[in-house]
């Protein structure tokens, strides 16, 4: 990807030194194997809003493309949901929907945030779950 970092002499050029990069500001969805929050934030910091030269807890939008990170999380929040989905399912543990009580931004965040910003964050809630975890992923007999 293109290095962004001020004052650095490769500011604007790709880091792998090659003429052409991708710009994974704008990759599609599809096809994103592995991601590394810090420039979006992580998920779980409820960061929704955005800046030029923006400081935490806002997304710097000279760094990143906002709807590209609302993406990200969208579906970092997507893939929680549906580890309670299933547990659930598994458990029929009532305490568990409490982690999706949130309402803040919720076709972004999926219920797991309470507001914008680090600590408005709703974890799992497993009080007799949390061991069970394991069994949604063991091997098929």
């Amino acid at each position: 990807p293109v290095n962004y970092r001020r004052g650095n002499p490769m500011d604007g050029k790709c880091r792998n030194g090659l003429d052409y990069c991708e710009d994974c500001m704008e990759t599609d969805m599809d096809k994103i194997y592995s991601v590394h929050y810090t420039m979006c934030r992580k998920p779980w910091m409820c960061a929704s809003k955005g800046e030029s030269g923006g400081r935490r807890p806002l997304i710097d939008t000279r760094q990143v493309t906002l709807s590209h990170c609302h993406e990200i999380a969208k579906k970092w929040h997507e893939l929680r949901t549906d580890l309670e989905n299933e547990l659930y399912l598994l458990t029929k543990d009532e305490t568990i929907k409490q982690g999706s009580s949130g309402t803040y931004k919720p076709d972004l965040f999926g219920g797991h945030c309470g507001g914008d910003d680090d600590g408005n964050y709703i974890a799992l809630s497993l009080k007799q779950s949390f061991q069970r975890i394991q069994e949604l992923y063991a091997p098929k007999q």
